[in-house]
């Protein structure tokens, strides 16, 4: 769903299911930014995010959104050490999400 939103809202998108295909697909070819969801099975989300940002190649060149369900204050404190741009937390706030989209890609408004 917010996939589709993002590619109305004119970004282009892609779309991947896995955390394992995820990082595989960043190592591949450049992306402004990812968005992670926390809901994938075993942790995968908080795995993928402890790659993209332990990877020299990555870490410094790949803003990372958090969407989730739920975060708990513990996850929030960890998902700022590991220096993620943001946290969304659901229901998602539109504006929140293009706020922190387009800060990260530098299309903020002076």
């Amino acid at each position: 769903m917010l996939n589709d939103i993002l590619v109305a809202r004119g970004f282009e998108t892609q779309k991947v299911d896995d955390p394992g295909n995820a990082l595989a697909l960043v190592r591949q070819q450049r992306s402004d930014l990812m968005l992670v969801s926390l809901e994938f099975p075993d942790e995968g989300g908080l795995e993928l995010i402890r790659s993209i940002k332990s990877d020299p190649k990555l870490k410094n060149t790949m803003p990372v959104i958090v969407v989730s369900d739920f975060a708990s204050s513990a996850e929030m404190k960890l998902l700022h050490q590991s220096d993620c741009y943001d946290v969304i937390t659901k229901p998602v706030d539109l504006s929140q999400l293009f706020s922190a989209v387009e800060g990260c890609l530098g299309l903020r408004a002076s």
